[in-house]
């Protein structure tokens, strides 16, 4: 199972306020067929996910919410009939760094040569930039240099994830649980 399917699976469909405290997690398993090797169910308040992996081995994941923040419980594996596990209480962290884009100067001189350097082309363009540095404060000068600089402080924000959750759904794609 990749990281991208871990995030599938744990923030997929993730809804509804929270309740204050430890709660029990309610799920939504309308979409959801049980598969050979593939499992996912309720067991104390918890979604407790298994799956067969690689060599045969029997991995599982416990999944909850504590405080309407998402958690997973357990990650394990069964190791000649015995669960290892691999991590416990692990709480997502999810910190968005902005900043703003700018063409370079060497973008720039085949546009103006075209005549085709509007306020329009360079808001579409800035996203092709491949040395921009849009964190670096306050940006340096030269022939791969963006335009409009020195950049500001202000231009970059920070914001961490908040969660309020009590629920998920559950549902299989193909031999995947979403």
């Amino acid at each position: 199972m990749t990281i991208t399917e871990w995030h599938s699976i744990v923030f997929s469909g993730l809804l509804l306020p929270a309740l204050a405290g430890a709660q029990s997690l309610n799920c939504d398993f309308q979409g959801y067929k049980a598969l050979d090797g593939l499992k996912a169910e309720m067991r104390s308040g918890s979604l407790d996910l298994t799956w067969s992996g690689e060599r045969g081995q029997t991995l599982r994941a416990v999944l909850g919410v504590n405080s309407g923040q998402p958690v997973v419980r357990e990650i394990a594996v069964e190791r000649n009939g015995k669960w290892s596990v691999l991590a416990q209480n692990l709480t997502p962290e999810y910190e968005v760094t902005t900043g703003r884009r700018r063409i370079s100067a060497q973008q720039e001189v085949p546009l103006r040569e075209l005549g085709m350097f509007t306020p329009e082309i360079i808001e579409r363009q800035k996203w092709f930039a491949f040395w921009d540095a849009p964190l670096n404060v306050p940006g340096r000068a030269g022939s791969n240099a963006a335009i409009d600089l020195p950049r500001k402080p202000e231009e970059i924000q920070r914001a961490w994830a908040a969660f309020q959750i009590t629920g998920c759904q559950v549902a299989t794609d193909g031999a995947d649980i979403r």
